[in-house]
């Protein structure tokens, strides 16, 4: 089960007006969990979050450039998860290769 952490207690410890986290809600940057008319975030999520935050008080950042550097920034780190992979199969092959034994490649 996902730990959840209280919405105003995240404003409140980063004094950041809800608004905010509302906006960034409203570009789809994150995710507000509504349980009995209490509003929650995914502690998964807090990292990610605090960046954002970051960003705003630190570089005076609007909302729209935001989620632009964050979405950025997130297709990065798929690219280079990415290239990581291939280098590990390009490796297999090396292996393979300087082995001598070049039937059996699994890819």
């Amino acid at each position: 089960m996902t730990n959840l952490i209280l919405l105003n207690q995240l404003c409140d410890n980063h004094r950041v007006d809800i608004a905010f986290l509302y906006s960034l809600n409203e570009l789809g940057l994150f995710e507000i969990k509504t349980i009995q008319q209490i509003e929650y975030v995914e502690e998964e999520k807090v990292v990610d979050l605090e960046k954002m935050i970051r960003m705003h008080l630190e570089l005076n950042l609007n909302i729209e450039a935001i989620g632009t550097i964050f979405n950025l920034t997130q297709k990065i780190e798929s690219l280079q998860m990415e290239i990581n992979t291939l280098n590990n199969r390009i490796k297999c092959y090396e292996e393979v290769i300087y082995d001598g034994s070049i039937e059996n490649i699994e890819p």
